[in-house]
């Protein structure tokens, strides 16, 4: 494993004025850390597909009986429903990767809904994605030394803000913050739905470099994953950190500037 000495040197200095996390599997878990956890963990993330689109279905199946509603169409049966969306989701992400674009879940579900001639007003719609979102946000937990790591990061006056790519909308990932109770230490958060592009894109890097007013070589990104997290920080200049989920080799193309385990190793150079 190679760090570059004069960078970890810069971090005992004082001279960081921000550091920059990830969400998913840097701050907040993704279960996917143990190798032999891999295949429970697809079965378990296809579970909780099925459970968000089973959501979405119950709420369009009640919004249809409604005597007032305006949703005038007769629902198809639920496995073709979940089916369809299944087929609709996955062709539509594989597309966003070719185009290097955030996937725009509002519109995937537009197109999802033309299919079964469901027509939503913006208020239904937005509540479509809601109820779709509910079921992976049950899922979101801490790690447990996040938390007094961010108080410790804050009270030493270092600003601090979030990157996440996610077909969700900012403000689902922002109540989960704020129900986690980190949210309030944050300076600013950003998340690739909002802004149109995913990391490693340097858009997403530098909207936030701008929004936090410190140069890329007075902040630090914290991720668990080398091309989206390591590439993209390294790519305006940061000095990326990678927390290590499985054995870092350092035989990689992508080279993180220093490997940590936890996110409390932070205070060792903070």
């Amino acid at each position: 494993m190679k760090f570059e000495q004069k960078k970890l040197n810069k971090f005992r200095m004082g001279d960081i004025k921000a550091v920059i996390f990830d969400l998913w599997g840097t701050l907040v878990k993704d279960e996917n850390i143990d190798e032999s956890k891999k295949f429970l963990n697809k079965l378990n993330k296809i579970y909780l597909s099925i459970k968000s689109i089973n959501s979405v279905y119950n709420y369009l199946y009640k919004l249809s009986k409604k005597p007032s509603t305006e949703l005038n169409i007769a629902l198809p049966g639920r496995i073709n429903f979940i089916s369809k969306f299944f087929k609709i989701i996955k062709i539509e992400y594989q597309e966003s990767l070719k185009r290097q674009e955030q996937i725009e879940l509002d519109k995937v579900f537009n197109r999802i809904f033309n299919s079964f001639n469901i027509k939503l007003n913006n208020s239904q719609s937005t509540e479509v994605l809601g109820e779709y979102y509910k079921s992976w946000s049950n899922m979101t937990k801490l790690y447990d030394d996040v938390l007094p790591t961010l108080i410790y990061i804050h009270d030493k006056g270092i600003k601090l803000a979030l990157i996440s790519n996610t077909i969700f909308e900012g403000k689902l990932h922002d109540s989960d913050l704020k129900r986690l109770g980190i949210f309030k230490y944050f300076d600013f958060t950003i998340y690739s739905s909002d802004v149109g592009v995913r990391k490693p894109e340097p858009k997403i890097f530098k909207v936030v470099l701008e929004k936090l007013k410190v140069s890329p070589d007075e902040a630090i990104f914290v991720g668990d994953r080398l091309y989206d997290d390591i590439k993209g920080a390294k790519s305006v200049g940061m000095t990326a950190i990678l927390k290590e989920k499985r054995p870092y080799t350092g035989e990689e193309e992508i080279v993180p500037d220093l490997v940590i385990k936890n996110i409390s190793d932070l205070k060792l150079y903070l």
